[in-house]
């Protein structure tokens, strides 16, 4: 009897926590959101991320990459907390300075 790799182990212990009901396949991602996005985004949000967050899915025979609705919930805080926090870090003097000039060409509007 071959012993299970550590890969396909980890896979069957996802699979058993899901109940196969409330998985969605990543084309149908796009149904779910407020705004309209193209069908290949959860695809590149689950291969490459945003911001160094990966939107979690499994693979399931006959249907594809699936995820649930509340790994997006997740997915979606997950990158707007990483956002936020990029938008804290502290900006250079000469930036500021350009955006300062910047408002003041616009006559003060943002």
């Amino acid at each position: 009897m071959a012993i299970p790799s550590e890969h396909a182990t980890l896979s069957a212990q996802v699979v058993e926590r899901v109940d196969l009901p409330e998985l969605i396949p990543l084309q149908q991602v796009p149904t779910e959101l407020p705004i309209r996005v193209h069908i290949s985004l959860p695809y590149r949000w689950r291969k490459d991320g945003v911001h160094g967050v990966r939107l979690r899915a499994v693979k399931v025979p006959g249907c594809g990459w699936c995820t649930t609705r509340e790994w997006l919930r997740q997915f979606i805080a997950e990158v707007t907390a990483a956002r936020a926090a990029i938008d804290a870090r502290p900006t250079s003097p000469r930036r500021r300075r350009l955006a300062d000039a910047f408002r003041r060409a616009r006559g003060g509007r943002r």
